[in-house]
């Protein structure tokens, strides 16, 4: 290889015109293979960046296309909220109907309730005044009744007294007495000092119960009546305008058990 290129330098010194033709030529060729190269290499760039900028136009199509996809999918979660915040509005929208109506019916219901109670504070009002006029007539008529009954009854039991011989006596009806001993106050019904009757009244009795408390009263009264007067009573009596067979039966047996002279209507036991 040595003797080679050395034969060919001493030949190009010989020839110089051949050496520079020479020279040019592989001048030439050298720049013709680095052309061609730069220009393989430059095709290789300019493909690569093709495929590169197709690649990347590939994927500017496929992101447009997933960021379109994306706003279709926003859009339509968008609108289904929409729907449903219009669905949420009109239910509120109804609930506030509703509502009003409610607020308006109980409104009513307050004027309806206050009409109502002021109707019924003026009937309680009227309805007092009315049994209050009727207890006073009730009371008149027990008195004017009881008063009658008493005075009745005092006119029998002179009638009784003058039968048992007594003469010179007064049997006195609703008469009151107080105690200065002891201060206490009673009404006896019949009352006759000499001799000494003491004397209960009513005009009705229809339950045992009634009958055991005017007894009670009775028994009560005439011991009252003994101590004021100092005395042992003569004959203490029941008066009893109107009973039940059953309330004078147990009269009977308690007016002969406690010795008190029983008076039921023009009957006297």
């Amino acid at each position: 290889m040595d003797s080679i290129l050395k034969k060919l330098l001493e030949e190009l010194e010989k020839n110089p015109d051949e050496a520079r033709k020479l020279a040019e030529k592989l001048i030439s060729l050298f720049l013709v293979h680095e052309i061609n190269q730069m220009r393989e290499e430059l095709t290789k760039a300019v493909t690569s960046l093709n495929e590169a900028t197709r690649n990347t136009q590939a994927e500017l199509v496929k992101l447009r296309e997933d960021f379109n996809k994306a706003l279709i999918e926003v859009g339509r979660r968008f609108e289904m909220h929409d729907r449903k915040f219009d669905e949420i509005v009109k239910r509120l929208e109804e609930h506030d109907r509703k509502f009003d109506e409610i607020v308006k019916r109980l409104e009513e219901h307050d004027r309806k309730f206050i009409t109502l109670e002021e109707q019924m504070r003026k009937g309680f009002e009227e309805t007092e005044r009315y049994l209050k006029y009727l207890t006073a007539t009730l009371e008149d008529i027990k008195r004017s009744i009881g008063i009658s009954l008493e005075y009745y009854t005092s006119n029998f039991v002179e009638m009784i007294l003058k039968e048992k011989g007594f003469k010179d006596f007064v049997v006195g009806a609703h008469v009151s007495l107080f105690n200065p001993n002891n201060k206490t106050f009673r009404e006896i019904d019949i009352l006759c000092v000499e001799p000494l009757v003491v004397g209960e009244v009513t005009t009705v009795l229809t339950s045992i119960e009634n009958a055991e408390r005017e007894l009670n009263k009775l028994l009560d009264n005439t011991r009252f009546v003994e101590e004021f007067f100092g005395k042992k009573h003569f004959m203490k009596l029941l008066a009893v305008e109107n009973t039940t067979e059953e309330v004078l039966k147990y009269l009977k047996s308690k007016a002969k058990e406690l010795n008190i002279t029983l008076i039921t209507g023009r009957e006297v036991s």
